[in-house]
């Protein structure tokens, strides 16, 4: 028996979904990309499907235009970390650290149930 695909695939055109991908599904698999790799996740336990090749690439550039820090800052490179992805990442990190530490009180759930 011989299918013709073509016929097919005429027969599925109403049916067929686009899906849009917005800008905010775009940024969101950047920020996956730079956690898994900030938290030295195991490749076992990356979800590969939370993010495209656009996404790891684009982390890649942001990591890739950040100044070394063996060189002294110029204000340019300090204008130019405001808006970089990983520092936005990092700077989000020490705000959720410090308040987990806040006056050297570490907050934790009473029931400590495993």
């Amino acid at each position: 028996m011989k299918i013709d695909f073509h016929k097919v695939e005429k027969l599925f055109e109403p049916y067929k979904q686009i899906k849009k991908q917005t800008s905010e599904k775009k940024e969101e698999g950047v920020a996956k990309v730079i956690q898994y790799v900030w938290n030295h996740t195991p490749t076992k336990k990356v979800d590969f499907d939370s993010f495209n090749l656009n996404g790891g690439l684009r982390a890649f550039y942001e990591f890739y235009f950040l100044p070394h820090y063996d060189d002294e800052m110029t204000q340019a490179d300090l204008v130019a970390i405001k808006d970089n992805l990983w520092e936005i990442n990092a700077a989000w990190d020490d705000l959720i650290y410090s308040l987990t530490k806040c006056n050297n009180k570490v907050y934790e759930n009473e029931d400590d149930f495993i």
